[in-house]
Order: C-alpha cells, then sequence, then structure tokens
C-alpha cells in the first residue's frame, strides 16, 4: 500500500486544504444575513430573515395588518413547518426570539415592505414612488393577504391606469415614478405581469392597452417576460386597435363619407381621415385614448383643421364624446377580460 502523502505546511504550519476550508468558512460567513440597520427594534418580538438581512420587527404589528402573519405566527413552531402562503416557521431562533424565513421574497422587497408598515409616509399615493416600491407592495400585500396595502397601492396605479373614462389623463401633474428614480422602459410590462399575478382587476384594462400601444418590436423584446395568454392578449388587441378600432375613430369623428355645404370643408377631412388611418400605426398617439385626447385637431395639421366649418366642427365634438364612452365600455373585452363591474370587485 502506497504511503499517504502529508500536504505541504506553510510557514506558519498551516496546511492548504486547511486555508481552503477556512476561505470557503469565511464565503459562507459573508452570506449569512445580518441584522438590518434601521428595521431592528430592541423591543421586537421576532426576527425575519432574508438570504440578505435580519429583521427584528414586533408580532403584533404584522398580526394587525395581515392575516397570514398573525396565522403563520399562531402555528406552533417546529421542525420546519410552513405556513401556506408565506415564510417558514420553524424552531430556530435568533437571541432568544422565533426566527420565520421568509422564503421566496426577495430582501428588498420585504424591506419595502415593512417600511411601508411602520412608515406610512414611505408610499403615498400623493407623491411618486419607484418601480421597485411599487411592485414590492403590490406582490406582497397580495402573498401575505395585507389589504390596507394592497388597496392603497391598487388606488395608486389607478390614477394613471383608471377604470372610469372620467378619470383617464393624457398628462399627469403628478408623475408615478419620481425623477430620481431610473424608471426602466419596460415599467408597464412589469407593472402587468405583477398585476396579472396579484388579480388586481381594476387596473388590468389599461395596462393590457398601454402594453399594446408600443411599438411591435417593444413588445417582441418583452416575450421571455410574458406568458402565452397575456401575450396572445396583448397581440389580439393591439390587432383589433389597428384594425377596427383606430379607422373607427377617423370615420365618426371625421365623418368622410358626409358631404357637408362646404366643399372645402368635405375634402379636408377626406383628406385627413386618409392621413389618419395612413400614420396610426406608427404613433401611438393615434391610439383611441390618447387621439380622443387631441380631438380634431390632433388629427390632420393646423391648415386642413382651419377649412372646417362649424357645423362639422360641432358635430364632431359630439361624436368624439360617444366614441370615447363606447370605446371604454368595450375596452376590457379588447383584451378577453371581464367587465368592468367584475373587475373593480378585486381590491
Amino acid at each position: 500500500m502506497a504511503p499517504r502523502l502529508k500536504r505541504p505546511r506553510l510557514e506558519d504550519g498551516s496546511t492548504y486544504g486547511e486555508l481552503q476550508e477556512a476561505a470557503l468558512d469565511e464565503q459562507v460567513g459573508l452570506k449569512q444575513p445580518k441584522p438590518h440597520e434601521k428595521l431592528w427594534y430592541d423591543d421586537g418580538s421576532i426576527v425575519l430573515a432574508t438570504d440578505v438581512h435580519l429583521y427584528r420587527v414586533h408580532k403584533s404589528i404584522l398580526a394587525q395588518y395581515s392575516t397570514v402573519f398573525k396565522d403563520m405566527l399562531d402555528i406552533p413552531t417546529g421542525d420546519g413547518s410552513r405556513a401556506d402562503e408565506g415564510g417558514i416557521v420553524s424552531a430556530e431562533r435568533w437571541d432568544g426570539l422565533p426566527l420565520v424565513r421568509m422564503a421566496g421574497d426577495s430582501d428588498e422587497d420585504v424591506y419595502h415592505l415593512l417600511m411601508a408598515l411602520y412608515n406610512r409616509e414611505y408610499h403615498q399615493i400623493t407623491k411618486p414612488t419607484s418601480l421597485p416600491i411599487i411592485l414590492a407592495l403590490l406582490n406582497l400585500s397580495t402573498k401575505y393577504d395585507i389589504p390596507v396595502i394592497r388597496r392603497e397601492v391598487i388606488q395608486h396605479l389607478a390614477i394613471y391606469y383608471p377604470s372610469e373614462s372620467e378619470k383617464w389623463v393624457n398628462v399627469h401633474e403628478t408623475p408615478l415614478f419620481g425623477e430620481i428614480y431610473d424608471t426602466p422602459k419596460d415599467a408597464n410590462f412589469q407593472l402587468l405581469i405583477s398585476a396579472r399575478r396579484c388579480n388586481a382587476g381594476p387596473i388590468l384594462p389599461m395596462l393590457f392597452y398601454s402594453c399594446a400601444i408600443e411599438s411591435l418590436d417593444t413588445i417582441f423584446n418583452h416575450l421571455h417576460q410574458l406568458d402565452a395568454t397575456d401575450l396572445k392578449r396583448i397581440i389580439s388587441g393591439r390587432e383589433l386597435l389597428l384594425t377596427t378600432w383606430i379607422p373607427l375613430f377617423g370615420t365618426r369623428v371625421l365623418r368622410p363619407q358626409q358631404r357637408c355645404k362646404s366643399a372645402a370643408c368635405s375634402d379636408a377631412r377626406i383628406r385627413m381621415f386618409a392621413h389618419w388611418v395612413e400614420s396610426c400605426e406608427s404613433e401611438s398617439r393615434k391610439f383611441p385614448l390618447a387621439a380622443c385626447c387631441g380631438g380634431l385637431r390632433g388629427i390632420g395639421n393646423e391648415e386642413e383643421y382651419k377649412k372646417l366649418c362649424t357645423f362639422c366642427i360641432n358635430e364632431s365634438t359630439d361624436s368624439l364624446d360617444f366614441f370615447e364612452s363606447t370605446f371604454w365600455d368595450v375596452l376590457p373585452f379588447i383584451f378577453a377580460l371581464d367587465e368592468w363591474d367584475e373587475l373593480n370587485k378585486d381590491i
């Protein structure tokens, strides 16, 4: 039998193997979650653990806002007992306190949720926020059944993705996302995915609409984010907008088939309609809702508009109101969703 070779030793007497083991232990130690500097209360009664941080918070606060946390904390600790909806309740303890591992939740999301619970000014409907905050609060308030946070977030998003035509505006005085945040271009798609997962019915039609009026290149760039059903809804809905509703808007508002007493007005409306149909696919402002905001002046150039007679301008204004009301009623069906009354129940 060959003699066993000894590990070479370094000047301090340690072997290469011992150094490798020590380095591995150090790496493992670096990965251990550490107490969070801000969300660590000395009088806290429970510790929530992510893969990055430990949060020492209060059972009473969690149980007050969340039925899932309340039920989870009522479960006697055992060997890895799992709550139905959230973290893992186990026999582990931290400094004598029960420890709950937030299984499946990112450290950033848990931080945003706890900040919203402990600081009610952290997220406000009247102030801009960031995409990570709004996504974290919608996802976790749904997962852990925190109605006060979920309702607040959906109401905030409903300002920008409304369920009532009277509340839709093309430009908002207060933006959804603050300028100090680097908001990704795919924000609408990320919000749609989260809203679908969380069954946030009231904001779904406008989120689908916002995604559908993006260019085809933009939509296809996000194939990896969307499931097959939602991708089909977006593509099919976009096709309906382009082939049915955009031409219908031009027909209703410009009435190119109707001659009036002014030949100049009649000819101008025909030219404006032709330009409208030709350019609609390349410009998002030509899609129905933005077009409604632009009205007649948004369809053609100013010179053509000046040729319209007063009677046709008044008729077009009435037709515009009717078109907007009708379009809004059918918007959920364009994307194969439930009617507004059913969607508005999902708050």
